[in-house]
């Protein structure tokens, strides 16, 4: 996903298994792959991403869970 888009939009969930102890992986299980979600904020930081859903206003997630939708 592109990461340095910040404004409101649509992403699909690729991934909801990832096993990693970076940021944004630990709640991935609440995602459902294929699924779209609504972006509404994208915290970049040096070497990860955190995106904030619609559906989930209270959790981030990894952006290498999402992909554009279209893409």
């Amino acid at each position: 996903m592109d990461i340095f888009n910040n404004t409101r939009r649509q992403v699909v969930c690729v991934e909801n298994d990832m096993r990693s102890t970076f940021p944004g992986f630990a709640n991935a299980s609440l995602l459902t792959v294929g699924e779209k979600y609504t972006v509404i904020d994208v915290e970049v930081h040096s070497w990860h991403t955190l995106v904030t859903l619609l559906e989930f206003p209270n959790e981030q997630f990894n952006s290498v869970l999402f992909e554009e939708v279209g893409e």
